[in-house]
C-alpha cells in the first residue's frame, strides 16, 4: 500500500466530517420538490465541473485547492489535477438518485452513502 494513501487519524476524522457535512444534499432532496432539488444539485454539479476543469488547466487553482483541502484529499485527487475529486462523483450520484428514484429512496440511499 502506498504510504501516502493513508491519512493520519486526525486527518481521516476531518475527512469524515466533510462527508457528514455533505448531508445537505439529501436534506435538499427531502425538503424540496423533485424539480427544485434537481436544479439545486445540477447547479452545484455544474459549478463543481467548472472548478474541476479550471483546476486541470490552471496551476494556481490546483495549488489553492491543495492549500485549502490538501491535508484531507487522497493523493490521487491532488496529483496534478488528473482525477476529479470525490465531491464531483458525490454530486453526480446525488443528482442521479434525485432524478431516477422516488424521494424516500433517494434520501435514504444518499444518506447511507455519505455516512
Amino acid at each position: 500500500m502506498n504510504p501516502r494513501a493513508t491519512l493520519s487519524y486526525r486527518l481521516e476524522v476531518n475527512r469524515k466530517m466533510l462527508h457528514i457535512s455533505s448531508l445537505w444534499m439529501p436534506c435538499i432532496i427531502y425538503h424540496l420538490d423533485h424539480p427544485s432539488a434537481a436544479i439545486v444539485l445540477g447547479i452545484a454539479l455544474i459549478a463543481t465541473l467548472i472548478f474541476e476543469l479550471l483546476r486541470r488547466q490552471q496551476h494556481n487553482i490546483a495549488v489553492r485547492l491543495n492549500t485549502i483541502f490538501g491535508a484531507i484529499l487522497r493523493p490521487h485527487e491532488t496529483s496534478a489535477g488528473r482525477q476529479m475529486t470525490g465531491a464531483t462523483y458525490v454530486l453526480i450520484a446525488a443528482l442521479t438518485v434525485c432524478l431516477v428514484f422516488p424521494k424516500p429512496v433517494a434520501v435514504t440511499s444518499l444518506s447511507i452513502m455519505l455516512l
